[in-house]
């Protein structure tokens, strides 16, 4: 039982953040159908971690967590019959989201022009890494590059060293949450009109403008040609003790709010 119980999803998306938006949706009710390749299946499946570190597809913690809640079936998209068993799916479907590189949806057979002839009040996520438009469209990108580019590695070292890979995929998880948002929104709008809606999702987009105030800069280097936001010289000449800290037996983290440092005091 959910909020969102009632709700069909075609879920043709692999990785992390639309597979994320997806079990958000699952958790709420919806009915979830993921689609995977027959004997490689979601790339998530190769992501630790395994127990007793053994790598095995069916035992992945990543994938495991992003995909409760959901019904699962293979499909091989290159095939006639995979194909026909994909739009049968569609037609019974509220929305449906995919993650692949922009035009091969379409040539899978599940464009929007073929989903408006099979289901036309069914909802078409398609989420990227650079949206299905503009120069970098094609690009495909790994965590290190969606990071570097969204701005997330900016944050991530002390003042005048290079930047540093983040050691989770974090922003991927902030991502999903906002893909499931708009995934929200497409469904919604589909709903009020009765025409499916289209929703072209930029990883990069939800990266770049959500990291560290990214948004405010942005909008403040489009006006004034500067940064509001810069990283601080260091986390230890903040106003009060906060980061990773030596100490005698190791390290220790140190979190402090204002009032947990006036307790302290």
């Amino acid at each position: 039982m959910g909020p969102l119980e009632g709700i069909r999803i075609l879920d043709l998306s692999q990785g992390i953040a639309a597979p994320y938006a997806t079990k958000l949706l699952s958790d709420h009710g919806a009915d979830v159908v993921k689609v995977e390749h027959p004997g490689r299946g979601d790339v998530s499946r190769r992501m630790g971690p395994f127990p007793d570190d053994v790598p095995h597809r069916d035992r992945s913690g990543m994938f495991l967590e992003l995909n409760t809640s959901k019904r699962s079936v293979t499909l091989d998209l290159k095939t006639t019959t995979g194909q026909e068993i994909l739009g049968r799916l569609a037609q019974q479907a509220d929305l449906v989201i995919e993650s692949f590189r922009p035009g091969v949806v379409e040539r899978l057979g599940l464009g929007p022009g073929r989903l408006e002839e099979l289901n036309p009040r069914a909802a078409l996520v398609s989420v990227s890494s650079f949206g299905q438009y503009g120069p970098y469209r094609d690009f495909e990108v790994d965590d290190m590059l969606a990071y570097a580019m969204g701005g997330v590695l900016s944050i991530t070292a002390e003042w005048g060293r290079e930047p540093l890979k983040i050691a989770t995929y974090a922003p991927f998880f902030l991502a999903g949450g906002v893909v499931a948002a708009f995934t929200l929104g497409a469904l919604r709008g589909s709903q009020t009109s009765g025409v499916g809606e289209r929703a072209d999702i930029s990883l990069h987009d939800i990266l770049a403008t959500s990291m560290d105030r990214g948004g405010t800069n942005l909008a403040a280097y489009e006006y004034s040609g500067s940064l509001f936001f810069q990283r601080q010289e260091s986390a230890r000449t903040t106003a009060l003790p906060m980061g990773v800290y030596p100490a005698v037996d190791g390290y220790v983290h140190v979190i402090c709010a204002p009032m947990w440092w006036d307790r302290f005091c």
